[in-house]
């Protein structure tokens, strides 16, 4: 099975996301002067909505992942249980089969 690669550039954007907003965190909390001391809650802020941001881009693509091997996979068993290679033009729209029997 081949992977999906729009799961690995998602993924590689987390990643990416999440090493940057560490650094724009320490760039950030330096101090102006050689009076003052690091800032901490600028730092803070940028490492924890980097982070939570680049975990919401890595369980994306992982969802992205899981969404392509079930995919594979049952159209392997579809495949392995006599079904056809070939895809019939449809004759009912889509949702024929959500309606309701009333």
């Amino acid at each position: 099975m081949e992977s999906n690669k729009i799961a690995k550039v998602i993924l590689w954007i987390g990643i990416i996301e999440i090493f940057l907003a560490f650094i724009v965190g320490i760039v950030s909390g330096q101090p102006e002067s050689s009076y003052d001391s690091f800032h901490w809650a600028i730092a803070f802020t940028w490492w924890v909505g980097g982070f939570v941001s680049g975990m919401l881009f890595l369980a994306f693509s992982e969802v992205i992942n899981i969404l392509h091997e079930t995919r594979y996979y049952t159209y392997q068993n579809y495949l392995s249980h006599g079904g056809e290679r070939k895809v019939e033009k449809e004759t009912a729209s889509r949702f024929e089969s959500f309606r309701p029997n009333f």
